[in-house]
């Protein structure tokens, strides 16, 4: 089994499938889980669609660990187009491995009018975890962490 689970809210913007189809054909990728508030019609190999609340509420959370069988988790914000570079995400899973690290984020770059610009994210310090803290567009999180955290 390979070691990811995505899961994105859905978005009804044309850039949406752009984001989505390029991460079914990852090869840490098992499977991604579009989360909507209401059915979706999705035609895409790898993903299915999770009708519940908010991404952000415990009860989605439940349910999404309900049948992940995957060591981590993908979670992208949604909204907004997303790339992700080659060899990111082997990046990511290398850290979350070698550190034991129940979420991982990185710096990322923006699409401008002008061209890519860097987007620096806030090091993680004892404290300085906060309600608007900025993890960026995607977070790698490990299962077993948030199967603890939760219970």
């Amino acid at each position: 089994m390979k070691p990811l689970t995505v899961v994105i809210p859905h978005y009804p913007e044309p850039f949406f499938e752009q984001t989505l189809l390029p991460l079914t054909k990852l090869t840490l990728v098992e499977g991604v889980v579009v989360v909507g508030q209401n059915p979706v019609s999705l035609e895409i190999p790898k993903c299915r669609v999770l009708v519940a609340g908010p991404l952000s509420s415990h009860e989605t959370l439940e349910l999404i660990l309900e049948e992940l069988r995957t060591k981590y988790l993908l979670l992208l914000r949604g909204g907004q187009p997303i790339s992700i570079e080659p060899g990111a995400l082997e990046r990511l899973v290398q850290t979350a491995e070698s550190t034991n690290a129940g979420i991982v984020y990185s710096n990322f770059f923006e699409e401008t009018k002008d061209g890519k610009s860097r987007h620096p994210l806030i090091d993680y310090q004892s404290g300085s975890v906060r309600d608007d803290f900025d993890f960026g567009a995607m977070m790698l999180l490990s299962v077993p962490a948030i199967r603890m955290a939760i219970k």
